[in-house]
């Protein structure tokens, strides 16, 4: 899990670093270049709000495996249950 969160990681930062460039090369003919920094903040803004999520997404899948198997456990206890009572009933 670590190295594929990395992989998507080091690709966004190659994404973002992509952008800032042609940003920069769009805005080089301008006389104010604060737009540049905006953009490459935003960007960074964007990386960090992408990296927080990543490992939020793949803990909540975890989570929900958890859940399903838990739920599988309990309808098999329950359904154990059923089969005892219907036994002791018809005695």
């Amino acid at each position: 899990m670590r190295v594929k969160a990395a992989a998507i990681l080091t690709a966004l930062t190659a994404a973002v670093a992509g952008f800032a460039y042609c940003v920069f090369a769009a805005t080089r003919g301008m006389k104010e270049s604060g737009d540049l920094a905006m953009w490459g903040f935003l960007g960074f803004c964007a990386l960090i709000v992408v990296g927080q999520l990543l490992p939020a997404v793949v803990s909540f899948g975890a989570a929900k495996k958890v859940a399903a198997e838990r739920i599988q456990g309990e309808l098999a206890v329950s359904d154990e249950n059923r089969q005892a009572e219907s036994v002791f009933d018809r005695q």
